[in-house]
């Protein structure tokens, strides 16, 4: 956001405790209509570039371009990946899913970040207070919903897919169905960054972003 502001104008968010893509899909909308801002770029990555998916599927007319980043197409996998965890999460309480969530930050995200100190306090700030276990059940809904995804021929927006060669969360016949999903999107795949590619390798992360971003020959 730093390295953009003087060229975008750049709106970030956090989700709230929604029960839907399309309560967030409306609550982004809204922003950008109190913004004054027809279309947009979308970059989103992880949850955010599966509701990037969302909008472009159902409001193609308010995005200028979309980066779906570190992400997934089909949920069917992801649901099964974590759909035990899922289902308990009514019934844990708070410290417990917190707890849950800081071990496998430590297991799981933390080493295939390059074991980077960024990373694991970024996530572990989540956990201790800038998050609540409302919040994390609303992206868990997100995560796991259905949506009717866009038909390639018919997709006339730019697109970006970022992906790391050794993200724990999105598998890699994960991220292929991602790219099948849209043969005509451009692809850039980072080497042992994990999920979280922008915390690891931000200068490289920025290079590919602002380039897709620029680049008048992918205008729709």
């Amino acid at each position: 956001m730093e390295a953009l502001k003087d060229r975008y104008r750049v709106v970030s968010v956090t989700y709230p405790a929604v029960r839907s893509l399309q309560e967030l899909a409306q609550g982004l909308l809204a922003i950008l209509d109190e913004k004054r801002m027809e279309k947009a770029s979308v970059v989103g990555s992880s949850l955010g570039g599966y509701l990037a998916q969302y909008l472009v599927a159902v409001y193609p007319e308010r995005v200028e371009r979309a980066v779906f980043a570190n992400t997934y197409a089909d949920k069917d996998p992801i649901e099964r990946k974590y759909g035990f965890s899922g289902a308990l999460l009514p019934y844990a309480p708070e410290w417990l899913v917190m707890a849950v969530l800081r071990a496998g930050y430590r297991l799981l995200v933390y080493p295939t970040s390059r074991h980077l100190p960024l990373v694991l306090a970024y996530l572990c700030e989540q956990t201790y207070g800038r998050m609540s276990k409302a919040q994390i059940q609303g992206r868990y809904r997100g995560v796991v919903e259905r949506f009717p995804l866009p038909v390639p021929a018919a997709v006339d927006i730019p697109l970006l897919i970022l992906e790391s060669d050794n993200d724990p969360l999105i598998d890699p016949p994960v991220r292929e169905d991602l790219k099948q999903a849209y043969p005509a999107a451009a692809v850039h795949t980072f080497h042992n960054a994990g999920h979280f590619p922008y915390l690891v390798v931000p200068v490289e992360y920025l290079r590919v972003l602002e380039a897709f971003l620029e680049d008048q020959s992918c205008s729709g």
